[in-house]
């Protein structure tokens, strides 16, 4: 049995419902599991009322939609976490109920019901996985201590722990990892650390600084910047937006295509920890994926729980409370669009294209790239490159006045190589075009490995030599190149000093 599957205890046949116990749900009348019976919800009135984990889900995600708009234009409709029967508010409680019915559950298809961990769905694995981080297991042990004082009030026993918080070869109260398993060899390395290299300190010092910072006291200087994850913060954890944004503004080019391969792993719900999923990335330690949702209903159900303990106003409807916090996105939203303005993202961001279900015999006609160099100036960074009739190239300054306040006046020509540096440029993208590669990307990396030393020949020739020897996927990074490193670097120092 795996290490996951060992870390979790035995459950008994006396710890679960009576078959015949089961009702079913009265909103959507499917069968109620036994989870469902064991975690009532937290009514304020104590009306009894329970439905099932799904429409718990289907309420929560309804929930999160804004009011919408009538006929004659009045915005009236819009659905609350209340209690169905006696109208109480559930927001601060109900995503607890779900978490502790998803955990349990957990434990049951893979004790109760002896499946081994590769008869389990993804969605099933991601939720084990994420079952033995630290903090889900404090969520857990919070969510299941608030369930006992409520049902203590109703003069009632807690619920049969199927899940424990405090498993063997799992985080102790300090924070370190027993020895004794593989899977504990993975956890304890997992955190707001992962993925950093023992030189990052060495990005965060000031130009005319003669000592790097201390490692410790880089990291805790970092803060994560979402216009760095093309959109993708909503389904990356707090570590992994720490991470990636160290990896981002490091100002190291291997450091840049590391982000960018894992940018596409979490847009495409690869597991970093697959072999078959890409090149490995350095020292790249294993990440959770925030689309198992357990992450995004813990970070929901603390929102809730700040929120009810400040709320001053006992008589604030929820219509008044939700109008303010829509208030605050829109100020939150209005303020990343200003930072963003003010200082400008470079015109060539890195990104990871994987071409995948490769033949032995696969020719890329379809691909093709053109040799072009490099004025090793911090400019190119902010320069679009054009590739015209005849594969003429050519590069247009921008004149954007933010970009003078990311690289400093007069700043913008200083060279930071010498130029006629070579590269390689994107002249057809082909199937690479629809995952995003465009005409002018300059290609840096061929499965992890950097390709800045080869020219247009060799890289092709390289990735049909990937194809020929079997290998059914070969990963190309784009843009993870010296100006844009430092590009971004220097636009984390001038929005941090600006701060």
């Amino acid at each position: 049995m795996s290490p996951m599957m060992d870390d979790v205890p035995e459950m008994e046949a006396s710890d679960f419902f009576d078959e015949d116990d089961v009702v079913d749900c009265p909103i959507c009348l499917d069968p109620m599991t036994q989870e469902d019976h064991f975690h009532v919800l937290q009514c304020k009135h104590h009306c009894g009322y329970n439905f099932c984990h799904e429409c718990i889900e289907s309420l929560i995600a309804s929930s999160k939609d804004d009011y919408m708009e009538a006929s004659d234009g009045n915005k009236h409709v819009k659905v609350f976490l209340h209690c169905p029967n006696c109208r109480s508010d559930l927001s601060s409680t109900i995503r607890d109920t779900l978490l502790l019915r998803k955990a349990d559950a957990c434990v049951r298809i893979t004790h109760r019901e002896k499946k081994s961990k590769d008869a389990l769905t993804e969605s099933q694995q991601a939720l084990l996985k994420a079952m033995h981080t630290q903090q889900v297991k404090d969520a857990i042990a919070e969510a299941r201590k608030a369930e006992a004082e409520y049902l203590a009030q109703e003069g009632r026993s807690p619920a049969p722990v199927l899940f424990r918080p405090s498993l063997r070869g799992s985080f102790t109260s300090q924070g370190s990892a027993a020895s004794g398993t593989e899977w504990s060899d993975h956890e304890e390395e997992w955190g707001v650390e992962v993925d950093l290299e023992q030189d990052v300190h060495s990005s965060f010092r000031m130009p005319k600084q003669p000592k790097p910072r201390s490692l410790s006291r880089a990291i805790s200087s970092v803060a994560a910047d979402p216009s760095l994850f093309a959109g993708l913060e909503s389904c990356m954890t707090d570590g992994q937006c720490l991470a990636i944004s160290a990896q981002m503004i490091s100002g190291k080019p291997d450091e840049l295509a590391k982000a960018a391969f894992q940018l596409y792993q979490i847009l495409h719900d690869e597991d970093p920890m697959d072999s078959s999923a890409g090149y490995a990335v350095g020292q790249a330690k294993p990440m959770l994926k925030h689309r198992s949702s357990i992450f995004q209903l813990i970070k929901e159900s603390q929102a809730a729980h700040a929120r009810e303990e400040k709320k001053e106003d006992p008589f604030m409807t929820p219509r008044a409370e939700l109008m303010a916090q829509s208030r605050q996105r829109e100020r939150s939203n209005l303020l990343k669009a200003s930072i963003q303005k003010k200082f400008p993202l470079p015109v060539r961001m890195p990104k990871s294209i994987v071409l995948d279900n490769l033949s032995v015999d696969e020719e890329f006609d379809d691909l093709s790239f053109i040799d072009h160099t490099w004025d090793g100036t911090v400019l190119d960074a902010y320069s679009k490159i054009t590739i015209g009739l005849l594969n003429a190239i050519w590069q247009k300054e921008t004149e954007n006045r933010g970009v003078r306040r990311v690289l400093g006046e007069g700043t913008g020509h200083l060279q930071i190589e010498l130029p006629g540096q070579p590269r390689v440029l994107m002249l057809h993208a082909g199937r690479a075009g629809r995952q995003g590669a465009h005409r002018g990307d300059v290609v840096t990396h061929i499965d992890g490995a950097s390709v800045m030393d080869l020219d247009a020949h060799q890289v092709l020739k390289l990735i049909k030599a990937s194809a020929t020897s079997g290998a059914q996927r070969v990963t190309l990074t784009l843009n993870a190149e010296r100006s844009v490193a430092e590009a971004l670097k220097r636009r984390a120092q001038a929005i941090k000093e600006d701060v």
